[in-house]
C-alpha cells in the first residue's frame, strides 16, 4: 500500500493543511487503595512478600456510569481518526471536525452530569462504604468531595500537524535544509503507520464476513449450523462510511477498495444473508475475492 505517484506523494505531505492532532484523556478516582495492615498480615501468614491486598472503597457498580461513557468516548474518538504516535495523538480529518466536536460534547456533558451525581451523593456513599466494609473502613481513604472532584476528567488536546515550514531556526541553510528534511520524514513515517490501521481496520471487517458467511448453514443445527451476529454487516458499513474521512492521505487505492467493498459486501442486511443462500453465497465469494486482492494490494 505505498504510494508510487507524484500526486500521492503530494497528498502525503498535503496532510498537514487539512488534518489536525487530537488527544483525548480522562481522568477518574480509582476507589481503591492499598490495604497495608492487610497485606502485612497475609504475607506473614504465608511466609511470603508475594500478596498485595486492594480494598474497593466504594461499590463499583457507583462509577460504573463514569467508566461506561469515558469507554464509549474512546471508541468513538479511535473510530474516526488515525494513529499517530505512542503519546496518544491521533488524526483527524477536518472534514468531520464539526461532526466530532459535537459528539465529544455530548459524551463530556454526560460526563460532566454523572460525575456532578457521583459528588452529590458521595457522602452517602461513604456511608454505604462504612457498613459494607466493617472493620476494614477507614476515614483517612476518603478524600473530601472537592478533591474528589479534581480527579475526574474529560479533556480533548488540538494541535496541528508538524510541518517543516512552521519551524524558525537561526542555522546555516544547510542545517535548516536537514532538519526539515527529519521533521517530514518523521511525519511521513507516523502518517504511513496510521494509514496501516485504517487498512487493517476494513481487511479486519472483510476478513470476518469472507469466514463466517460459507460456514453458516441454517439447514444444520448446533454447532455445525455457524453463525453470525448482526455486527458483521453493521461493521462494515460503519467502516466504509468513516473511511473517506480516515483517508487522510487521500491513497485512490484505499478509495477504490472501500467503494468495492461497500458495493459488494453491504448489498444485504444480516437477516437476508441468514434467510438467503443465494445472497449469502454471492457475499461470501465476494468477499473473499476481495480479501485476496487486499492480500496482494498490502504486499
Amino acid at each position: 500500500m505505498n504510494p508510487t505517484t507524484h500526486e500521492e506523494t503530494k497528498n502525503r505531505l498535503d496532510v498537514a493543511s487539512r488534518c489536525m492532532l487530537v488527544n483525548l484523556s480522562f481522568g477518574s478516582w480509582r476507589a481503591r487503595k492499598l490495604d497495608k495492615e492487610e497485606t502485612a498480615a497475609v504475607n506473614l501468614k504465608h511466609g511470603t512478600d508475594a500478596f498485595r491486598t486492594v480494598k474497593q472503597l466504594v461499590d463499583k457498580s457507583k462509577l460504573d456510569g463514569i467508566t461506561k461513557n469515558q469507554t464509549e468516548a474512546r471508541a468513538y474518538h479511535n473510530s474516526v481518526t488515525v494513529p499517530y504516535d505512542d503519546k496518544g495523538r491521533r488524526v483527524l480529518n477536518s472534514s468531520i471536525y464539526l461532526e466530532y466536536t459535537t459528539k465529544l460534547n455530548q459524551y463530556k456533558a454526560e460526563h460532566d452530569r454523572l460525575v456532578s451525581e457521583f459528588l452529590t451523593d458521595y457522602p452517602s456513599i461513604v456511608a454505604e462504604a462504612q457498613r459494607l466494609l466493617n472493620g476494614a473502613f477507614n476515614p483517612d481513604d476518603y478524600p473530601d468531595q472537592y478533591a474528589i472532584a479534581y480527579k475526574f476528567r474529560f479533556g480533548c488536546e488540538i494541535e496541528p500537524i508538524p510541518q517543516a515550514g512552521n519551524f524558525l531556526v537561526s542555522l546555516q541553510e544547510e542545517e535548516v535544509e536537514m532538519i526539515a528534511e527529519q521533521i517530514e520524514a518523521t511525519v511521513h513515517a507516523k502518517l504511513t503507520k496510521g494509514m496501516q490501521d485504517v487498512f487493517k481496520r476494513l481487511h479486519t471487517a472483510v476478513a470476518a464476513m469472507a469466514e463466517k458467511l460459507p460456514n453458516f448453514d441454517p439447514e444444520k443445527t448446533g454447532a455445525e449450523r455457524g453463525t453470525f451476529r448482526d455486527s458483521l454487516v453493521q461493521n462494515m458499513i460503519d467502516i466504509c462510511e468513516v473511511l473517506p474521512a480516515l483517508n487522510i492521505t487521500k491513497d485512490p487505492k484505499l478509495d477504490a477498495m472501500a467503494d468495492e467493498c461497500q458495493a459488494k459486501l453491504t448489498k444485504y442486511s444480516a437477516d437476508m444473508l441468514r434467510d438467503g443462500t443465494a445472497a449469502r453465497e454471492e457475499t461470501a465469494q465476494a468477499a473473499q475475492e476481495l480479501l485476496d486482492k487486499m492480500s496482494a494490494f498490502a504486499a
